[in-house]
C-alpha cells in the first residue's frame, strides 16, 4: 500500500497594512494493491535415515527471459504440451453435500507441465465439486501450484500441490490439495456452504501411456493391503480398527526405495505429510519377492512413528511416544475385502459416461459398452484388468479404499470409474 499526506500554513506578516493569509490544506490519497500468486514447496522429508527431498522449489522465472538465437528460415520449437494426469480420492468427511457421501470415489483431473498445475478439477459421481471455470465474482484470492515429477522403480510419477482460496462473491469453491501429504479439502463459504475432505493418492502416472505388464514383485510392485489391528498397548491416536496400508516404490538410486502410508479412518497413522520414506529390503520367499522395511526412530527423533513391515509374513507394527504416553499397535496384513467391482460405478470413456454395475451374478456395463464385463483382480497390488463386452480391455489401479479405478486401454486412452457409496 502506498499513501502520502502533506500539510502546511504560511505565518502572518508583521506589516499592519497586510491582511492575514492562511494557506490551504491539500490531502491526496492513492491506494493500489495487488495479490501475487506464489509457489511454495512442501516441507522437507524427515524419514528414518537420510533426509528424503520433498517437492523441489520451482526456480523463479526471469522477468525478461533470454531469447535463443534461431537460424533464418527455421521455426522455433513448439512449447511442450501439458500432460494429463489423474489422482484417485475418497471422501472422508462431508458437510453440506448430502449428494457426496463419505466413502464416495472422486477423481482429481489436471494438466501437468513446466513445473506447474493447470486446469485442475475435482469430480465425483454427483458432478464437479471444484470447477475452475466457475465465476469468482468480486474476490480477494490467493493461489499456488506446484508439480514435482519423480523417477521411481515403477517409472515416472507426479506429485502435486495446489491451492486457491480467499473471499469471493461468485460460486467457485475453494480448494487445498497436497497429494504428497495425501489430503484434499474442497469447501465453500457464504451461500450454499459445504466442506468436503478427501484421502488421495500421493502420485499419478501420465495419461496417454500404453499399459505395462503387471508388476507383482518387489521392488517395482505397488501394494495396497487391508491392515487389521490385532493387538495394542497404550492409548492409540486412532479409533478405527480396519485400516489400509499402501507401500509404494521409490527410486532405487536413493537411500529410500519405498514409501509407506498407513491410514486408519481419516487418521494417517504413518506416512503423514512428507514422511513415510524408507529403505525397503527385498526378500525372496516361495519364489516371490517381497519388501521389508524398518524405521526404528520415533517422532521425537525423525518426525514419524517407529514402523516395521514385512510383506512376506504379512505383519506390520507401529509405535510412538506421545504426550499421553507410549503406544504400540500390531497389524495383520491381507488383500482387502474392498477389492472388487461390486456396487455401482459411474464411469467415463474420454468424456462419454456409462455405468458399471457389479452384482453376485456378474458384472455388467450399462449405456456405452452395454453388456457383460469381466474382471481380473490383483488385489494385493491394488490393480485390475477389466474387459468390456466389445473387447476393450482396460488395465489400471485402485485408489484409496478401492473407491476409484483409473485405467487406460491398449492405446493409452483414459477410463475413469468412481464408486458410488453404498
Amino acid at each position: 500500500r502506498a499513501a502520502g499526506r502533506s500539510s502546511g500554513s504560511a505565518p502572518p506578516s508583521r506589516a499592519p497594512a497586510l491582511i492575514a493569509a492562511a494557506a490551504g490544506l491539500v490531502v491526496a490519497m492513492g491506494v493500489a494493491g495487488f495479490l501475487a500468486f506464489s509457489t511454495s514447496a512442501p516441507t522437507a522429508v524427515s524419514p528414518p535415515a537420510t533426509p528424503m527431498p520433498a517437492m523441489p522449489t520451482i526456480p523463479a522465472v526471469p522477468a525478461v527471459p533470454p531469447v535463443p538465437s534461431i537460424p533464418p528460415g527455421q521455426e522455433p520449437d513448439p512449447a511442450p504440451e501439458p500432460v494429463p494426469a489423474r489422482f484417485g480420492a475418497v471422501v472422508t468427511t462431508s458437510v453440506g453435500r448430502p449428494d457426496v457421501s463419505v466413502g464416495t470415489g472422486c477423481v482429481i483431473e489436471t494438466q501437468l507441465g513446466l513445473g506447474d498445475v493447470r486446469a485442475l478439477s475435482v469430480r465425483c459421481p454427483a458432478g464437479l465439486v471444484y470447477d475452475p471455470s466457475e465465476e469468482l465474482g468480486a474476490s480477494m484470492t490467493m493461489s499456488s501450484s506446484q508439480e514435482s515429477p519423480r523417477n521411481t522403480a515403477a517409472g515416472l510419477v507426479h506429485l502435486v500441490a495446489f491451492s486457491e482460496s480467499g473471499q469471493r462473491t461468485g460460486p467457485r469453491a475453494q480448494i487445498d490439495l497436497n497429494t504428497q501429504a495425501g489430503v484434499l479439502r474442497v469447501w465453500r463459504d457464504g451461500a450454499a456452504p459445504f466442506d468436503l475432505r478427501f484421502a488421495t493418492e500421493d502420485r499419478a502416472t501420465e495419461d496417454g501411456l500404453e499399459p505395462e505388464a503387471p508388476r507383482t514383485q518387489a521392488p517395482q510392485a505397488r501394494w495396497l493391503l487391508a491392515a487389521t489391528l490385532r493387538t495394542h498397548e497404550g492409548a492409540l491416536p486412532f479409533t478405527e480398527r480396519s485400516c489400509e496400508l499402501a507401500l509404494l516404490p521409490e527410486s532405487l538410486g536413493s537411500g529410500h526405495t519405498c514409501r509407506a502410508r498407513l491410514r486408519c479412518g481419516d487418521v494417517l497413522v504413518y506416512g503423514a505429510g512428507t514422511t513415510g520414506y524408507n529403505h525397503c529390503e527385498t526378500l525372496i520367499t516361495g519364489g516371490r519377492a517381497y519388501p521389508r522395511a524398518n524405521d526404528r526412530g520415533v517422532s521425537s527423533e525423525d518426525h514419524d512413528p517407529r514402523f516395521e513391515v514385512d510383506l512376506s509374513t504379512r505383519v506390520a507394527t507401529v509405535a510412538d511416544v506421545a504426550t499421553a504416553g507410549a503406544w504400540e499397535a500390531r497389524f495383520a496384513l491381507a488383500p482387502s475385502d474392498r477389492c472388487s467391482f461390486e456396487g455401482t460405478w459411474v464411469a467415463d470413456d474420454g468424456g462419454l459416461p456409462f455405468r458399471l454395475v457389479g452384482e453376485r451374478r456378474g458384472l455388467r456395463a450399462e449405456g456405452l459398452h452395454e453388456g457383460e464385463a469381466r474382471a481380473e483382480l490383483r488385489c494385493e497390488h491394488g490393480e485390475a484388468s477389466l474387459t468390456l463386452v466389445d473387447g476393450v480391455t482396460l488395465d489400471g489401479r485402485f485408489g484409496p479404499e478401492f473407491a476409484t479405478f483409473l485405467a487406460v486401454d491398449a492405446e493409452g486412452a483414459p477410463y475413469t470409474f468412481l464408486r458410488v457409496a453404498r
